[in-house]
């Protein structure tokens, strides 16, 4: 859903980058180029050369080489032969911030199904509810188990999932076409 709504120009690249950059292992020097560069390239349609960039900041034309090919190792950008190509610093800033939202989202989940059972999960029974979650149950059904079912225990609980994943199983190998 970023991802769209960066491609419309509906985000704020500067803010994204400025509240995101370190989470991508961007330095100042290196936020500070993206940004100045941006900024110059809107007003004038121009190349933006390193003598140019060194102006703005006050530092060498070699230490903004040095930062322009750090990031261009990282995959962050691209240099073309007339413009410097942001896109996949942005689109990587904006799949950082989905997954966290993801991850969130999965942490809200367990706690609700925690809150619901009565006790806490142990980490590996954690991870052992997201990859159920991700390969054979959907929120929503861990959900109707929950209110239909008393459950004591976690292994009352994987054994209630299972039997619930499986007959979704076997309704879906049922050949509807032959009976």
């Amino acid at each position: 859903m970023l991802v769209e709504l960066l491609a419309k120009g509906l985000i704020s690249k500067h803010k994204l980058l400025l509240e995101n950059y370190k989470k991508i292992g961007m330095n100042e020097n290196q936020v500070m180029l993206v940004l100045i560069t941006m900024q110059l390239s809107d007003e004038n349609k121009k190349m933006i050369t390193p003598l140019k960039l060194s102006k703005f900041m006050n530092i060498s034309i070699d230490t903004i080489e040095i930062e322009l090919q750090d990031l261009v190792d990282k995959r962050l950008v691209k240099i073309k032969p007339k413009e410097i190509d942001f896109s996949l610093l942005f689109l990587k800033i904006v799949l950082l911030i989905e997954n966290e939202s993801v991850k969130k989202g999965e942490s809200y989940f367990i706690q609700t199904i925690e809150k619901e059972l009565g006790w806490k999960f142990t980490l590996p029974q954690i991870e052992e509810v997201k990859d159920l979650l991700h390969n054979a149950i959907s929120r929503q059904q861990v959900l109707d188990i929950l209110y239909k079912n008393e459950i004591k225990n976690y292994e009352s609980f994987l054994k209630i999932v299972g039997r619930y994943s499986n007959k979704i199983e076997k309704s879906l190998k049922f050949n509807w076409l032959e009976n």
